[in-house]
């Protein structure tokens, strides 16, 4: 078997070490803020909806839930004309295209819902402390008191209606299309006269959507992995390192004798073949 070159056991381990730094990097890793044009927008492979946003977004870092992402995070996040950024915003939206017209004013947010008429779209919100006393779909009001806690319930309650789920901090939004919905989020307080969880229409509803009972997570790889990775590589580079130097000395010492004693290979040699003699 022919060994490995020392060079090239150098470059092939100085390659992983670095994948293996990039590897760790975390994703919300971000210490500048990212100003986002309302032309762009971003796409939700898994749902194949879009979320926008009517003007410039700012924030320090995003996340998505998975490769294949049916959601996305943000970190400190606001839209031009908020008075202040929220810590963690996150968002999913299924058989709709949502645009966060705004986030944090006078304690509201704002998003509006665009599909076909005849859609039953499903906002969900991912909050990061206290969950929204109350939220208005479609100029209809449910406080919640209004909210569903059980999932199965919400899923066969005709649109609007909410479902909070306290466990994994999210908020399900359903809502009827004959147009656009503007769905508003009430951060702080409940505005008077809050309805319930849903009533009042009269259309036929039938449901497009069945979501999963819990919101997905973000997804890693488990860090003990990655830093074993990390920690080998290092073995590894320093292992090439060594072997490099010691190829290194070793020709240097050949060279050295050579040029020290440039006569002792002849002399011996003649030496050799007087013996023979």
């Amino acid at each position: 078997m022919k060994p490995v070159h020392a060079k090239t056991f150098l470059t092939s381990t100085v390659i992983l070490f670095t994948f293996s730094l990039l590897a760790i990097a975390p994703a919300v890793a971000q210490s500048q803020i990212i100003a986002w044009s309302p032309s762009l927008h971003f796409l939700l492979p898994a749902t194949r909806t879009t979320v926008s946003f009517s003007n410039t977004a700012y924030f320090s870092a995003f996340e998505w839930d998975a490769f294949n992402a049916s959601s996305i995070k943000f970190y400190n996040f606001q839209v031009s004309g908020d008075e202040a950024p929220l810590p963690v915003f996150g968002i999913s939206v299924y058989n709709a295209n949502a645009t966060i017209d705004y986030i944090n004013q006078k304690g509201m947010g704002h998003i509006t819902l665009y599909a076909p008429s005849g859609t039953t779209s499903t906002l969900i919100i991912y909050y990061s402390s206290s969950y929204p006393p109350a939220v208005d779909i479609g100029q209809e009001m449910v406080s919640s008191s209004g909210y569903f806690r059980s999932y199965n319930d919400w899923k066969l309650h005709p649109p609007p209606a909410v479902y909070l789920n306290e466990t994994t901090k999210v908020l399900y939004v359903k809502a009827w299309h004959s147009s656009p919905v503007a769905v508003t989020i009430y951060w702080a307080a409940a505005p008077a006269g809050g309805g319930g969880g849903g009533g009042g229409q009269t259309q036929t509803y039938i449901p497009t959507f069945t979501p999963p009972p819990t919101a997905p997570t973000p997804t890693s790889a488990p860090e003990s992995i990655v830093y074993a990775v990390v920690a080998i590589s290092a073995v590894l580079l320093i292992v090439a390192v060594s072997r490099e130097l010691e190829v290194g000395t070793r020709n240097v010492s050949r060279k050295w004798r050579k040029i020290a004693s440039p006569g002792k290979d002849k002399v011996s040699k003649k030496w050799e073949k007087q013996k023979k003699r």
